[in-house]
């Protein structure tokens, strides 16, 4: 793929091709997170990786002409023990800001470097290059704050608890950087949208309707992440937008390692419907498009999946069953004799199951319109060749 790289271009006048993002490699990822990772956005994986970046901060976003690029050909990236060399101070001004660079912070910085947008990342201990910054919800003092950069666009990929953190954190901010009208974008999860109680297992009971999309009702009475992301959103002096990410994928981080845990029994698999799932680069192109202005959406939150509805059932039956390519014998898990025997208990006779059948089914076809983007580049079906993502 070949592109061009214009500095200087106001943002105004930006465009982003459709495609060109997602020609994008993803970057070196932090290992695998010692919890089991879920349809949500557990705050535990996000450990600080990767530094700053080593272009040059411009004022304004660069304008991005290519070509349309092959989503097969592999991608050669660096390892995690190459992270972009780190500098002596951190710029003064960057284009994005990532507030703690952990698992999608790297791919985000990875993207940003190859795009020519220049950002920074922070980590509560300033490690691999980034610059050391912790948020204290309860605190008004601005002196963090004034060492971090100008930004045109902050993304804030750590949990905000409560109506006031969100509050506080992006009034401090631009308190001590007036010269910017920052965007801020906040990373939140969709457990916000909880699964039909009915339908789940059997064949014989559908849930009447188990789609939901962005604006179904959320009750964020409980739910301090949730009550953080609904002050932000409804905050009238800040401008801010809310990305609620499914599962999350990458490197090292593989869904197929997750069914030991998740099926541990035949009683526990019996109960499991849908899960869904954004790879880590998706989830950078998205960050990325919603830094030009005329696809930033002040006060509005978006579902962001890979656009598919996996069922555990089907997925256990695929990670299974395997053949080894020297002798030829079968390895059979548990899991998957589990599935056949709940197929015959419950009378579905293929794989996957109706959505129906499932318990949730996230739509996020207006993020991807939205955003001009024709899509996902990786689902479980298109992954990242071997020796193209972290750990290979």
């Amino acid at each position: 793929m070949r592109s061009s790289v214009d500095a200087g271009i106001p943002a105004s006048q930006i465009t982003f091709p459709s495609r060109c993002i997602s020609a994008m490699p993803p970057s070196p990822m932090p290992q695998q997170c010692s919890n089991l990772p879920s349809c949500f956005l557990p705050s535990c994986c996000l450990p600080s990786l990767s530094g700053p970046s080593k272009v040059a901060p411009f004022t304004s976003l660069p304008k991005i002409v290519t070509l349309e690029p092959k989503r097969t050909n592999p991608l050669s990236l660096p390892t995690a023990a190459s992270p972009s060399p780190p500098t002596t101070m951190p710029p003064s001004s960057v284009q994005l800001l990532i507030l703690g660079q952990g698992f999608i912070g790297a791919y985000v910085h990875a993207l940003c470097d190859r795009l020519a947008i220049s950002s920074v990342g922070t980590s509560t201990t300033g490690r691999a290059g980034t610059v050391p910054f912790v948020f204290d919800p309860a605190s008004s003092d601005p002196a963090p704050f004034a060492s971090l950069p100008s930004a045109d666009t902050v993304l804030i990929t750590f949990p905000l608890q409560g109506p006031q953190s969100p509050l506080t954190l992006t009034s401090l901010y631009r308190q001590t950087h007036p010269d910017r009208d920052t965007s801020f974008i906040l990373l939140g999860s969709t457990r916000a949208w909880t699964p039909a109680a009915a339908g789940r297992g059997g064949a014989s009971a559908p849930a009447a309707d188990v789609w939901v999309d962005r604006h179904a009702p959320i009750d964020s009475s409980t739910d301090p992440r949730l009550q953080a992301e609904a002050a932000l959103l409804s905050a009238t002096t800040v401008r801010a937008s809310v990305l609620n990410l499914s599962g999350l994928w990458g490197g090292q981080r593989q869904p197929r390692n997750w069914l030991a845990r998740v099926g541990a029994t035949k009683a526990a698999l019996r109960d499991k419907g849908s899960v869904h799932l954004i790879h880590g680069h998706d989830v950078a192109r998205v960050v990325v498009r919603m830094m030009d202005p005329s696809y930033f959406t002040p006060g509005e939150r978006w579902i962001v999946t890979d656009l598919q509805v996996y069922d555990w059932w089907d997925l256990a039956m695929v990670w299974g069953v395997s053949t080894d390519a020297q002798t030829g014998k079968d390895t059979v898990l548990p899991q998957a004799t589990w599935v056949e025997e709940l197929m015959a208990e419950t009378g579905v006779r293929g794989l996957p199951r109706d959505v129906g059948l499932l318990g949730r089914a996230l739509d996020a076809r207006d993020l991807w319109r939205r955003m001009g983007l024709t899509g996902p580049v990786y689902t479980l079906k298109t992954a990242p060749p071997p020796g193209t993502d972290l750990g290979v």
